[in-house]
């Protein structure tokens, strides 16, 4: 598969994309208070497909619970990583 075109079909199409997306994940902090909180896979789907809109290479190191998310969200595409990411989130934290 190739990433980098992968990557580069999910970047946004403007500055106003990436300021959207950041201005969502930092009220979801807000929200929640602390990451321990958050479903985990969903919380690294998230990051790491901000990574992706805003060029960001990699995710924090507080996002590296299962690495795996990395290259699911690469070969699957963003539907792909919820998908993964909701399943974790049921199996860890019960269904919402």
């Amino acid at each position: 598969m190739d990433t980098d075109r992968t990557t580069e079909a999910m970047k946004p199409a403007n500055a106003d994309d990436v300021e959207r997306i950041e201005y969502l994940y930092h009220r979801a902090w807000e929200f929640i208070g602390t990451p321990e909180r958050l479903p985990s896979g969903l919380f690294q789907s998230a990051v790491h497909y901000r990574s992706l809109l805003t060029g960001r290479v990699g995710m924090l190191e507080v996002d590296m619970h299962p690495c795996k998310t990395v290259s699911l969200a690469l070969s699957l595409g963003w539907e792909g990583a919820s998908k993964w990411a909701r399943e974790q989130r049921d199996d860890h934290h019960g269904s919402l």
